[in-house]
């Protein structure tokens, strides 16, 4: 069937009869080609570093202005090759310096078909020095620990040249299956027009429909009692928490439950009511203006979970469903998809061939 056969009566039907598969990477086989009901991306911010953040241990929060949403077949690598010496064959890309590949965290295994002999497979991310070796053989097995964007190369026996090297593809898993043609689509959509820098929330890019509920605030002290510096959302003039600590990460202090008084190590806390209380350890003795001095330009920055999500409105986009085993997944959090379920497709296919469609 058409896909432009099955948009026309798909809204015919009830969408509890829809399929809706969630995660990372969403992975699900159609019965038929067609368009998918929605595409919810989740955006989620993004904390630079690790382990507790401290004033010795600051980690900047970053944001999204747009989205990558890719949905692909089985094959995840792009057909593309450089040869970039004799002996070193690029997959994936058109030059052997980037990386060009995005993956999401988990287990995939890469394969390729060749006409001779090949050396080793090997994969790269952009912070490391030097690739890590998958296999000696036409395939491989190798696990990402979270999402990276990756180049791959083959090591090629003296004489191998890049047109006896084919059929490469990655695909999820650890067992390597026969090969499928890469085919994927990418949707680059951008937001910074009618939300600017988002923190958190979803967008359905189906529908268009964008809900923030997470945003980033930046702030100095303008009182201090005890051991802690405070501030107010009030005072900031910030739009109200949805509960106490609510959705909190800090770029300076770990999140605590209650910041008293006696608090002597680093830590914040976001309270219901929009009160802000922190504790900078080597400023317990000093007044709040010296703390603001020595801040400077650079505030302290938290994310916190709105009361009340912003609601925006985008540019809807239409997102290809494959016939078959199709993956998709976005680079700014976890995706939600919808499609038509065997049901929806057997009763669009008789209704019209009721009405005398040829399909």
């Amino acid at each position: 069937m058409k896909a432009s056969k099955a948009l026309l009566f798909s809204n015919m039907l009830s969408t509890e009869q829809s399929i809706e598969e969630s995660g990372s990477i969403v992975s699900f086989e159609a019965n038929e080609a067609g368009n998918a009901d929605s595409v919810i991306v989740g955006i989620d911010p993004v904390q630079a570093g690790s382990g507790d953040p401290s004033p010795d241990n600051v980690r900047p929060i970053s944001g999204w202005t747009g989205c990558q949403v890719q949905r692909t077949g089985k094959n995840l690598l792009k057909p593309n090759k450089y040869q970039a010496s004799a002996n070193v064959l690029t997959l994936g890309q058109n030059d052997n310096t980037s990386f060009g590949t995005f993956l999401k965290a988990g287990v995939y295994t890469i394969s390729y078909k060749t006409v001779s002999s090949a050396k080793s497979i090997y994969y790269q991310k952009p912070n490391d020095s030097s690739g890590t070796r998958i296999s000696t053989g036409t395939s491989g097995t190798f696990t990402l620990a979270e999402d990276s964007y990756c180049r791959f190369w083959l090591y090629l026996s003296t004489g191998v040249l890049e047109s006896d090297i084919s059929e490469t593809m990655i695909e999820l898993g650890s067992t390597a299956t026969s090969y499928e043609p890469y085919s994927g689509t990418t949707y680059p959509i951008s937001w910074q027009t009618e939300a600017g820098t988002v923190y958190g929330g979803t967008l359905d890019i189906v529908s268009g429909v964008m809900t923030v509920d997470k945003i980033l605030i930046s702030f100095l002290a303008t009182g201090k009692q005890d051991n802690f510096m405070y501030t107010t959302l009030n005072q900031l003039q910030y739009p109200a928490i949805k509960g106490l600590n609510s959705g909190v990460i800090c770029n300076r202090y770990p999140v605590k439950p209650n910041i008293t008084g006696s608090e002597t190590n680093a830590g914040i806390t976001l309270y219901a009511n929009g009160i802000i209380r922190w504790v900078e350890p080597d400023y317990i003795d000093k007044t709040y203006q010296e703390f603001n001095t020595m801040m400077g330009d650079n505030r302290v920055e938290a994310v916190y979970e709105l009361a009340t999500p912003l609601t925006y409105q985008l540019t809807p986009t239409e997102v290809s469903i494959l016939k078959g085993m199709n993956n998709i997944w976005a680079d700014t959090g976890d995706v939600s998809v919808k499609y038509l379920s065997a049901e929806q497709c057997d009763f669009l296919r008789t209704y019209l061939l009721m009405k005398g469609v040829n399909l």
